[in-house]
């Protein structure tokens, strides 16, 4: 698979805990073939994953060192070529730093129920790059058929809550982000036969 292929920007608030598990996850399942990074729309600049966040990433073998949590700038946005957000209006802030970015920013669990239907043979003969492409152009299209309301596109933000918030969020992330790097990822070769 190509490296450096794709950017894949996370994004929530304060860029400790939503958006680095995020980030983390999908460099842990997808390697380095692409870009992945993360911002905050309120970034606590500087500081490191959250330590409930990096117990749980560490759990499943994800790296949490040489973390520093960054602001979202619009160089950011526009740098990107997926931007997944933890919440809805994360979104909206997304779009607000540039409105061309609408057609590529999705909340992580819109993008992980639509692909959760998607026939990813469709993906066989793409890059990677290619593939992030059809992701974006699929999901816009289900966009419409998902009858959810916001809030249940949004992963809840557990900063300050209890343990049970943390693990209930890590785990909404951990799954989506298994059916995009599954949808990115697999060898197609595979299904077919």
């Amino acid at each position: 698979m190509e490296r450096q292929s794709g950017h894949i920007l996370a994004v929530c608030t304060g860029n400790i805990c939503r958006s680095p598990a995020m980030e983390r996850l999908l460099r842990l399942q997808l390697g380095d073939f692409a870009q992945i990074t993360s911002a905050g729309t309120h970034a606590v600049v500087g500081a490191g994953i959250h330590r409930p966040i990096a117990e749980l990433l560490e759990r499943v073998g994800a790296d949490t060192g040489h973390y520093s949590a960054t602001q979202l700038t619009q160089d950011l946005v526009r740098s990107a070529d997926l931007i997944l957000t933890a919440s809805v209006s994360h979104r909206a802030k997304v779009v607000g730093l540039d409105p061309k970015a609408v057609s590529k920013t999705f909340t992580l669990v819109e993008v992980g129920i639509a692909l959760s239907t998607m026939d990813l043979s469709t993906l066989s003969t793409q890059s990677v790059a290619e593939r992030i492409s059809t992701i974006i152009d699929y999901v816009q299209i289900s966009r419409p058929k998902l009858h959810l309301p916001a809030k249940k596109l949004d992963i809840v933000d557990p900063y300050g809550l209890s343990v049970s918030v943390y693990e209930e969020a890590f785990a909404i992330i951990s799954q989506c982000v298994d059916i995009l790097s599954h949808a990115l990822s697999v060898r197609l070769e595979k299904i077919s036969s």
